[in-house]
């Protein structure tokens, strides 16, 4: 990733998708759950199939997923004991999902279609089962502290069509069953499409704005969490693998990089209001990290770049 002019058209085209759901919100009331329907069974499905079907099988991309998850996890469960410290409630398993959890899919999955070529959106595409494997195993346990059973956590995670697809787009990989014409005639347009679809359907999550309530508190140590500690980790990681380690490429860094510095998950809302723990507090911790990551993303990719 570079900072030229075609970055910043791109990003903030992407902006510009966010704040379309907010006006489409406000002005027509659309239903955000059909768009994201439409998105999780249909459009996300194709990406991830066409993403993980172009994408070299090398053992590095293949154990991707395996880091992502151990990374998030290390992550959720540092601030879950740190939320305990401070909350003797459910506010700390809140901390522990905003601390750890990032938009990879409405929000890093557009940019990575936007800025990275075919091959970089399909190594992003598997480090995004990761995020999605800890989502439905990690995250469903510890939010609701003992809530959801294994079996539902599985069951859950057994109903996601990304699953299948990625799974569909291994096996035709590993068979190298790659000439799906109508596939590629369309996917560029496939593609734009999510990118749209997917940050309009964050600004249509996260208003109405009236109903926003800070916690600074929270939004601070969550932003400790999202925006500094996880990046930290990635960047030790990625300087052990070029130094000592060198078990994964370096075409695998840009994606992890990626992962690491989006913004708070829409999804944590989700949870909270499952919880009944605050959702208006959680809603403007994550808007706040969405407006922030406009400054912040480009400010990592310059310093990285330097």
């Amino acid at each position: 990733m570079t900072l030229d002019f075609n970055f910043f058209t791109n990003f903030l085209l992407i902006y510009l998708f966010l704040f379309t759901g907010v006006f489409l919100k406000y002005f027509v009331k659309i239903n955000e759950k059909l768009i994201g329907k439409f998105l999780i069974y249909l459009l996300a499905p194709i990406v991830i199939f066409h993403g993980t079907l172009n994408t070299a099988l090398i053992s590095n991309v293949i154990f991707l997923p395996i880091l992502i998850f151990l990374i998030s996890s290390f992550v959720c469960y540092l601030f879950y004991f740190i939320g305990k410290k401070i909350w003797n409630d459910s506010n700390a398993n809140i901390l522990a999902i905003l601390s750890s959890e990032g938009n990879t899919g409405y929000f890093g999955l557009p940019i990575a279609i936007l800025l990275f070529n075919n091959e970089l959106v399909g190594i992003y595409i598997f480090a995004l089962m990761g995020v999605t494997l800890f989502e439905n195993s990690v995250v469903y346990y510890l939010t609701a502290r003992g809530r959801y059973s294994k079996l539902h956590s599985l069951y859950k995670l057994l109903k996601l069509p990304a699953i299948y697809a990625f799974i569909a787009g291994l096996i035709f990989n590993f068979y190298s069953i790659k000439n799906i014409k109508l596939l590629d005639s369309y996917i560029d347009y496939i593609q734009d499409l999510y990118s749209f679809l997917g940050m309009m359907i964050v600004g249509l999550s996260i208003y109405p704005l009236s109903n926003l309530s800070l916690d600074k508190k929270m939004v601070l140590l969550s932003f400790l969490g999202k925006f500094i500690i996880w990046p930290i980790f990635t960047l030790f990681f990625i300087y052990f693998n070029e130094n000592f380690f060198h078990f994964f490429s370096h075409e695998v860094y840009a994606p992890l990089i990626l992962v690491s510095i989006v913004p708070i998950a829409v999804n944590t809302v989700v949870f909270a209001t499952v919880l009944n723990v605050y959702p208006r507090k959680v809603a403007s911790t994550v808007l706040l990290s969405t407006i922030f990551s406009i400054i912040y993303i480009p400010l990592c990719i310059y310093i990285l770049n330097n």
